[in-house]
Order: structure tokens, then sequence, then C-alpha cells
């Protein structure tokens, strides 16, 4: 038996699996993006509409570039992806894929990234205990043994 024969018999015995997983995909980008643009054309603050689309698992270039395409601020879909986890590098790339003007992107990313210097620890959480710097050592005499 060839290997040919042996895997189109392995294939046409495997079990039931959706074929096209990528159409799936789409539909739900499609739908994610019909719901960013309907609140793009209301006026809402469209920052939450990206940030919640990508914590739900949805790609975060798909959903950066549908806000943009749309007409959104370009700072409300910036932070909103940031908020969500997306990195400023990822995310100046999706940006940019999308069409957005370079200048602004790094205009955002660098007032959003200095007001994010700091950061705070949760309260619940104790704050880190330091050690005591080291006691000076004396230095040994020949005379003491």
């Amino acid at each position: 038996m060839s290997l040919s024969t042996v895997f189109s018999l392995a294939v046409a015995s495997a079990p039931n699996t959706p074929q096209n997983t990528s159409s799936v995909l789409s539909e739900k980008i499609k739908a994610a993006c019909t719901v960013i643009e309907e609140n793009i054309k209301k006026g809402n603050n469209i920052k939450k509409y990206v940030r919640t689309s990508i914590q739900m698992g949805y790609a975060a270039c798909p959903v950066i570039r549908c806000s943009i395409q749309a007409g959104g601020d370009l700072e409300q879909i910036i932070t909103g992806a940031l908020e969500a986890g997306v990195t400023t590098e990822a995310a100046s790339k999706c940006c940019i894929a999308a069409g957005a003007e370079p200048k602004n992107i790094a205009a955002i990313l660098s007032s959003v990234s200095a007001s994010n210097i700091c950061y705070l620890l949760p309260e619940d959480q104790p704050l880190p205990q330091t050690q005591a710097p080291p006691r000076a050592l004396r230095p040994l005499s020949p005379s003491g043994f």
C-alpha cells in the first residue's frame, strides 16, 4: 500500500471536523466589526468596544483595522487595544496596516506610555520587604589568633 493511499484512507476516516474554520472566524470578525461600526456612527466612546472585542478573543489587528476604517477616534482605538493587553509594537503595526498616519500613532503611544510609567501594587498585597544592608566587617588582624 502506498503512502498516498494510507494518507487518503486516514483523511477519509477522520472524525467530522469543520473543513473551513477561516469562514467561521471571518463571520465572527464581521459581527464584531458591525457592532464597532454602529457605535462609531452613534458617537459612542469606542475604546471599551475595542477593549472588549480583543478581550473576548478576537484578533487585535482586524478589530483595530475595522475601527480605523469605520472612522473611529485613533486615540480611543489605541487606548482600548493597550488596555486589552496588546503591546505597543503590535498596536502600532496594526494601525499602520490599517492606514493610520505613523506620526499620529507615535504621538498617541508616547502620550499613553508617559502616563503609565508608574505601577502600583494592588492594595491587598503587602509591599515587598527590603533586606537590611549587611553589617560592616572588621578587618581581621593576625594578632587575634
